[in-house]
């Protein structure tokens, strides 16, 4: 059992090493980054919702979910993220879903942005799946 505590507490530490080192060069997330983000979205987007997920999740500090109306919209909404962040130097670890764009992932790593076709959001339903996070007002 303590072996086992051990070695889970080597791959704890481990892991944020790994985060760190990704994170290093890297701008973070701040308000301010949400807040540009936010701007991004509504130039574009619908049904905008921010959830703070510091202390649910050690994977990110936000959820940001945003609708558009077709796989069109949904690639266009992704673009205008891409664009609006690449000038303060935020770029995403990874993206995912721009092949069928029914739902794109933006991984910025403390920030987590879901963009999806209407349809596939109710079907998936992620705030309530994480209910227990607060949602996040930001500057209009």
């Amino acid at each position: 059992m303590a072996k086992n505590l051990k070695l889970t507490a080597s791959l704890v530490k481990k892991n944020q090493l790994i985060r760190l080192l990704k994170i290093k060069g890297v701008k973070r997330f701040n308000k301010k980054a949400l807040e540009k983000l936010s701007y991004e979205l509504e130039k574009k987007a619908e049904d905008i919702t921010v959830l703070d997920m510091r202390g649910i999740v050690n994977f990110c500090d936000f959820f940001v979910i945003a609708s558009g109306l077709v796989d069109r919209h949904v690639r266009a909404i992704a673009q205008g993220i891409l664009e609006g962040l690449e000038k303060p130097g935020l770029k995403p670890w990874h993206t995912e879903g721009e092949g069928q764009a029914q739902w794109i992932l933006l991984d910025f790593g403390d920030c987590v942005v879901h963009i999806f076709e209407k349809s596939i959001r109710d079907f998936y339903d992620l705030e309530y799946l994480w209910q227990d996070a607060p949602r996040v007002a930001l500057k209009r």
